[in-house]
């Protein structure tokens, strides 16, 4: 989830994210898989970030415009 985050505020345009019901049966990429239950979680924390990065961008245009 960390590294979602720091991509989106970072202004990544996509990210991918590996969600399992059971990772430990997984036939790809197990061991990195989120569970499903968290997936509520990550969406509530991407939306946070996403907030971050407009309000990074909103303060990168003004200091342009001279107005911070």
């Amino acid at each position: 989830m960390h590294a979602t985050v720091q991509g989106v505020i970072a202004g990544a345009n996509m990210v991918l994210a590996d969600f399992h019901p059971e990772p430990a049966k997984a036939l790809v990429d197990g061991p990195q898989a989120m569970l499903m239950s968290e997936l509520d979680w990550f969406f509530k924390d991407v939306a946070l970030a996403w907030q971050c990065y407009q309000q990074r961008q909103t303060l990168a245009e003004q200091h342009q415009n001279g107005q911070v």
